[in-house]
């Protein structure tokens, strides 16, 4: 997810998404709310997120939409497996 992103940009959708304190810096709090969420609805809730990321590029850049079918495969292509 942090590819073409930006570490912070993703580390502050990860903690709004985990309801951590958004501040872009993962540390002990990101990771353990990470690990106490019910993962497959991390996993679904972080690729929706990717879409409203990509979408909002879109949306600021429309010249970007030559990239949006290949964006889209890429994220669909992810699927949750259980460990």
């Amino acid at each position: 997810m942090g590819y073409n992103s930006g570490r912070k940009t993703v580390a502050k959708i990860v903690q709004r998404v985990v309801k951590a304190t958004v501040d872009g810096i993962v540390g002990p709090q990101t990771v353990t709310a990470i690990n106490c969420a019910d993962q497959e609805l991390l996993f679904n809730a972080l690729k929706i997120e990717r879409k409203v990321f990509l979408n909002g590029i879109i949306k600021r850049r429309p010249d970007q939409i030559v990239f949006y079918d290949g964006w889209m495969n890429r994220v669909n292509s992810f699927n949750y497996k259980a460990a």
